[in-house]
């Protein structure tokens, strides 16, 4: 049987972009019309144009001969929420960009459309910097093998780019850090303890350190100048190590904080935003930073315009009600960390939580749609603890599928609905020679 595929994009291009990027404005809504020897794609953008695609091909399906049989059928979709994305973690395993590679094309399959790289923690820092070259020289696993280079994140960005996916990358500060330290231990604050694990903090009152923040962020926001969002971390601070220094403790008192540390931890991140959006304007870009909900609860508010990942799971639906009642966009996260995720069904917690606003936050039924739209997406959490090219997929797949669905489609299904399609999504990853586990017990893939 021979299909006579047309595409339409009715929005057209705009002449003065040199290429199209996705963005978090882009529009990924379309139409397929497949009757008779005819399939029409109706988008605005080309972005519809890739969700509509990975839609046909869900369409595709072999007869009991082998066959390929396209079935008939007429659709007009388009996303729930602009933020649709997984977070992975390369410091604590190092991930090579073929499997990367691997992984974007699963999300893709899934219509996701953001990658959050989560590239340094305290156990390595593999980005290579050309202005601060020790951070991956000492930092790394290893500075050659174990190491991303500049050539390397350009052309993952341009693949990622041609399957609508964005990356956006996280260097996590100020906690975290003990890595960074490996090749410039004066960014490390001074810890007067004998507990050498608290060592691994940045020092927030150091001038110097702010300039050396400023030249580093000023390089990254270059080299991953494809979006104008960034990740800044702020999780998981603890004090301790700021409670045992004398310089700090005078600059608490100079600026009158008393013994508040997350005052201390407000001025950083303040001064952290600043210093990435003065950078990226250098550019003509508006960076918009992310956060994690810590920096939130321990009391910054002075900005807007960042956006707050909720990852916690204690209280989470209280926590989004809150910070956008504050004003602030949330991404979430709460119930999608793959480290409560083991085998077999476990995709089930995933498909049964959300954030849909009407059922996890009651009181926010009436609310308007201007706070409504507060909540922009979520985002599934790959740890990298115990994660590494041998089970990335494995770990991640078909499970993040349930996180997809639940970002994208504007009704649900039931459970078991979902389950059926979701041993469908499995075996077309089979096909591809991708190592994703069974879903639903016992069962085969067809050839």
């Amino acid at each position: 049987m021979f299909v006579t595929i047309y595409l339409t994009i009715t929005g057209g291009c705009d002449e003065r972009e040199g290429v199209l990027r996705p963005s978090n404005t882009m529009d990924e809504s379309y139409s397929i019309a497949f009757i008779g020897d005819d399939m029409s794609f109706t988008a605005n953008e080309v972005w519809g144009i890739l969700r509509g695609l990975e839609t046909m091909l869900q369409h595709i399906y072999s007869d009991d001969c082998g066959a390929k049989i396209i079935r008939k059928f007429i659709v007009q979709d388009s996303p729930r929420f602009p933020h649709r994305g997984l977070m992975l973690d390369t410091s604590k395993h190092f991930l090579t960009i073929g499997e990367i590679h691997k992984f974007i094309d699963a999300m893709a399959m899934v219509k996701m459309n953001v990658l959050h790289w989560h590239i340094t923690d305290t156990e390595s820092f593999p980005y290579v910097s050309s202005t601060y070259p020790e951070l991956s020289d000492k930092g790394a696993y290893h500075p050659e093998v174990y190491v991303y280079q500049r050539n390397e994140i350009v052309d993952l960005l341009e693949y990622s780019r041609l399957r609508g996916i964005r990356i956006i990358p996280e260097f996590d500060t100020p906690a975290h850090t003990q890595s960074w330290g490996n090749g410039y231990p004066d960014v490390l604050t001074p810890c007067h303890t004998h507990d050498k694990e608290e060592n691994q903090i940045l020092g927030p009152v150091n001038p110097t350190n702010l300039t050396f923040i400023e030249n580093l962020y000023h390089e990254i926001l270059s080299v991953f100048s494809a979006d104008n969002h960034i990740h800044l971390g702020g999780d998981d601070v603890d004090f301790t190590c700021w409670q045992s220094n004398p310089d700090i403790t005078n600059f608490m008192q100079e600026k009158q904080f008393d013994t508040d540390y997350s005052q201390l931890e407000n001025y950083y991140m303040e001064q952290l935003v600043e210093i990435v959006k003065s950078s990226s304007l250098e550019s003509g870009t508006a960076m918009v930073p992310i956060v994690w909900q810590d920096v939130y609860d321990n009391g910054f508010r002075s900005d807007k315009e960042v956006i707050v990942q909720v990852h916690k799971s204690e209280g989470w639906k209280k926590s989004v009600e809150e910070i956008t009642e504050a004003g602030f966009k949330v991404l979430i996260s709460s119930c999608w960390n793959f480290s409560d995720v083991g085998v077999g069904d476990d995709w089930r917690a995933f498909y049964e939580c959300g954030p849909w606003i009407s059922k996890v936050i009651p009181s926010c039924i009436n609310c308007s749609s201007e706070k409504s739209t507060l909540v922009i997406g979520g985002e599934g959490v790959i740890p990298g603890d115990y994660v590494d090219d041998v089970n990335l997929m494995l770990v991640s797949w078909p499970h993040a599928a349930a996180i997809a669905e639940q970002l994208w489609s504007q009704e649900r299904t039931s459970t078991d609905d979902f389950g059926g399609r979701l041993s469908e999504l499995r075996c077309r990853m089979r096909r591809l020679n991708w190592n994703v586990q069974p879903v639903n017990g016992a069962g085969f893939c067809p050839a």
